[in-house]
């Protein structure tokens, strides 16, 4: 990939008879560009692998704790984030007046991972055509000489013998 951005570069250099430090300039802005698109791609897939197929997800629902947090915070000014943390997830799942806020909390409730397919075809019908497939019968023909004897393939098991 990279060997097609350089000549990219060179033909350029030919072509718009560019001076070279400009053209070297280009071929490496260019590179740098390819190897961050990259790097932001690669980041992007796995965030959505992790999100799609593991519990990931949860960390979605950061802002719920947060909201759910200062609600409790503006009832009770003294209560700590410890505090709230120990209420909410080391009590078990009490049933209070908040009990439907309480189960929307990350990693309070265990959700179904959910396998994306992205199918990216703009195909809307096909078909498979049928095809009949004829089998040759064939006759194989094994000669004595061709079959190893027992003796000679349990030879290769033995220590090896000295000259």
């Amino acid at each position: 990939m990279l060997r097609g951005i350089i000549d990219h570069c060179r033909a350029l250099y030919r072509v718009c008879n560019i001076h070279l430090p400009d053209i070297q300039q280009q071929c490496w802005v260019l590179i740098a560009n390819f190897v961050m698109l990259r790097r932001l791609l690669s980041i992007l897939f796995l965030s959505v692998y992790l999100i799609a197929a593991t519990e990931m997800q949860q960390l979605l629902k950061l802002p719920l704790l947060i909201e759910h947090y200062t609600e409790h915070k503006q009832q009770s000014s003294h209560l700590s984030l410890w505090q709230f943390l120990r209420m909410h997830y080391a009590n078990g799942n009490e049933k209070d007046a908040d009990y439907d806020k309480d189960m929307k909390l990350p990693f309070k409730t265990h959700t179904e991972t959910v396998h994306l397919l992205l199918f990216l075809s703009s195909v809307s019908h096909f078909s498979v055509a049928e095809r009949i497939i004829y089998a040759i019968p064939q006759k194989f023909v094994i000669h004595a000489d061709d079959v190893v004897h027992a003796a000679y393939a349990a030879a290769i098991w033995q220590p090896p013998r000295g000259c």
